[in-house]
């Protein structure tokens, strides 16, 4: 989970954690200019 402090982590006690959740998205960057891409892409992660 990248959102997650990885010290927080190592902080806790007798618990298992599991955690990951991933997806993937195709799209496609033509037509587009670099600028607009990085947007989208960005638009993406911060979801």
């Amino acid at each position: 989970d990248y959102y997650r402090d990885q010290l927080a982590l190592t902080k806790i006690n007798q618990v298992n954690v599991l955690v990951l959740c991933s997806s993937l998205n195709i799209i496609e960057q033509h037509g587009q200019s670099q600028d607009s891409f990085m947007r989208l892409l960005r638009s993406f992660i911060d979801c």
